[in-house]
């Protein structure tokens, strides 16, 4: 009996858990989207990175309501000759322009320039690139290599070099800019979501399907798809600084949006030649630039730290 004792003592110490109603444990069940979260919110620089772009969304929406003065009206300067190139000050905290247009108002105002070029150029990026991406990936063989040798032919060029031919062949002009980003952006996205839905079709759910009688396209687009979205995100919050960037560069080489448009890559070229006389001119557009871009940076880092399930 005292045998038999121990031996019942011993086995219910080594379960995890008292096999007694009173003493049982509840298990605590997490979904994956609740543990991604929750390390994200772990990582400072993504904080960082999240309150940065949240910032920017909201002067971005509420920029009428914030700022002092419209830039422009109906497509036309506005101007104000005896409030041209004042410093920094009460009235005007980042000084004015040579037009007299208060800076951080132009600030507010760029920055719905800026959100709307980089969502729109990688939403166009993803649209094509990832849907060329998935096919050349499931389908292999002729198809593979046919769309992959497109996407290396435009890998082969410089981003911007791409962009400026594309720019100049279809004219200057912000939607323009904003398209021709979204074009040299479509062979990262496309490689990214081939080498993910290559991986994901070697695993035992989509032999799984297949053996059920699934169709391919339902395989594809209902099964690897959406199990191969982790890279994408990921790709898609660092692709939107490089938009932003490439569409500043575009703005400053006099391609990308035009006069009066108050986009921050133009005011940089505007601007450009008073940099050691108004400097304030040349240092708030960059600056703003700098925010923006690092925000959506640290947000890419700190998604793909949450997203990798090794770090789990």
């Amino acid at each position: 009996m005292d045998e038999q004792k121990a031996g019942d003592q011993f086995s219910e110490a080594s379960l995890p858990f008292s096999l007694g109603d009173e003493h049982s444990r509840k298990v605590e069940v997490r979904s994956p989207s609740r543990d991604i979260l929750r390390r994200l919110v772990r990582n400072k620089l993504a904080v960082a990175g999240i309150a940065i772009i949240g910032i920017v969304i909201l002067v971005a929406v509420f920029a009428p309501v914030l700022a002092s003065q419209d830039p422009n009206e109906n497509g036309v300067f506005k101007v104000f000759p005896r409030e041209n190139k004042q410093a920094p000050s009460l009235d005007h905290p980042m000084g004015t322009d040579d037009l007299g247009r208060d800076m951080l108002s132009l600030i507010f105002y760029g920055a719905r320039i800026s959100v709307r070029v980089g969502v729109f150029a990688v939403g166009f990026a993803i649209l094509f690139g990832a849907t060329l991406g998935a096919i050349a990936g499931y389908a292999g063989g002729t198809v593979d290599n046919i769309i992959m040798r497109i996407m290396d032919i435009m890998l082969a060029f410089p981003s911007i070099l791409l962009a400026l031919v594309i720019v100049a062949a279809i004219g200057p002009g912000l939607f323009n800019a904003m398209l021709a980003v979204g074009i040299v952006s479509i062979p990262t996205f496309a490689r990214i979501t081939r080498s993910a839905v290559i991986k994901e079709n070697e695993n035992v759910y989509v032999m799984a399907a297949r053996s059920l009688g699934a169709g391919s396209n339902r395989v594809l687009w209902k099964h690897i798809v959406p199990n191969s979205l982790s890279p994408l995100i990921v790709a898609a919050s660092l692709g939107i600084a490089t938009a932003i960037l490439d569409a500043a560069g575009l703005g400053f080489l006099g391609l990308g949006a035009q006069p009066p448009t108050p986009e921050w890559g133009l005011m940089l070229s505007r601007n450009k030649h008073h940099i050691f006389t108004s400097p304030w001119m040349v240092i708030f557009p960059g600056v703003a630039i700098m925010f923006l871009v690092l925000g959506f940076n640290l947000l890419g880092d700190g998604l793909r730290d949450a997203l990798d399930p090794w770090l789990k």
